[in-house]
């Protein structure tokens, strides 16, 4: 019949024409933001995000003669998590932190913990001058731009960049980081959060600086793509 079959491709959100040109409109602000960026301008350029990390996380494949498939266990509502924060630029890691128990990740904890600590982190960052103004990237989640963490930025004397709606894929915590570490521990299993911590932590710490620099590179080059694409999801 001249058929084939095609696989689905998972995308964050269907998109509708108005926001895809809501993503072209707002990458291009962005775009140029990043292409004006110094070295140590760029440096004191965070970006940050939240992701949810389990205690295990499973091989996906092992070495086998053929005569058995190996299974992985599926997922289940009652397995432990944990919400991380994680904030870089090209100077590294600037920030990780571990959402307490019980905690809600809101605009209160965003004010009071998450954005003093990462002015106070971007300000110590080696060989680079206080005076340059630190820069925040993160997406639109509520308590990333609600009227209390808008005013925070600006009491901090921050500047926030603008982020496309629906774009998981020019985000380089959504890109990047979290599937490389994820990648990572793989195989592995944690009895506790601290210990997973531990584990994160050593995996980015291990990330060298021309892989970081290479990150912002393809940052700019996949919003150049999602301007080419006219809004449309990255493949």
């Amino acid at each position: 019949m001249h058929l084939r079959k095609v696989h689905f491709k998972w995308v964050p959100h269907l998109l509708t024409p108005i926001q895809k040109a809501k993503r072209v409109e707002i990458s291009k602000e962005l775009l140029k933001i990043l292409t004006s960026l110094t070295p140590k301008q760029k440096m004191k350029l965070v970006t940050l995000d939240e992701s949810w990390f389990y205690l295990t996380y499973y091989s996906d494949g092992i070495w086998t003669d053929g005569s058995e498939r190996p299974q992985i266990p599926k997922r289940q509502i009652s397995d432990e998590k944990f919400m991380f924060l994680t904030a870089f630029s090209t100077a590294g890691l600037i920030m990780i932190e571990m959402l307490p128990p019980k905690t809600n990740f809101n605009s209160n904890y965003m004010c009071s913990t998450i954005l003093p600590q990462l002015k106070l982190n971007a300000q110590r960052i080696p060989n680079v001058s206080k005076q340059i103004l630190v820069r925040f990237h993160f997406d639109n989640a509520r308590p990333h731009v609600s009227k209390m963490t808008t005013s925070k930025i600006n009491t901090l004397r921050m500047k926030k960049l603008p982020q496309p709606p629906f774009s998981p894929d020019i985000s380089p915590n959504d890109f990047f980081l979290y599937g490389y570490v994820k990648n990572e521990l793989k195989g592995k299993h944690h009895t506790s959060s601290d210990s997973l911590l531990k584990s994160i932590v050593d995996i980015i710490e291990k990330i060298d600086e021309s892989t970081w620099i290479g990150v912002y590179d393809l940052w700019i080059k996949r919003i150049k793509m999602v301007i080419d694409a006219h809004g449309e999801y990255l493949p």
